[in-house]
């Protein structure tokens, strides 16, 4: 008999969340929006915004440990 950890629990439940939210979302948007290509997949400017959000608050992070970089020069010290 197969045993599941907590974790692996938690990633069938994220992933079965994530196939649905992207079917469901396509869906709607080519039945109610008439949408095609690439502007079926839902939510599509907040996806494309996240992934350069997600740079940004590493470079934040990381920024104290680069020194005067040209990274580092893009925040305002405090």
């Amino acid at each position: 008999m197969i045993t599941f950890s907590p974790g692996t629990y938690i990633l069938i439940v994220f992933t079965l969340f994530l196939f649905s939210y992207l079917i469901l979302g396509i869906l709607y948007n080519k039945i109610v929006h008439s949408a095609e290509g690439i502007e079926l997949i839902p939510n599509r400017e907040r996806w494309t915004s996240f992934f350069s959000l997600v740079k940004d608050g590493y470079l934040f992070f990381i920024s104290p440990c680069l020194g005067n970089t040209v990274e580092y020069r893009y925040y305002q010290q405090l």
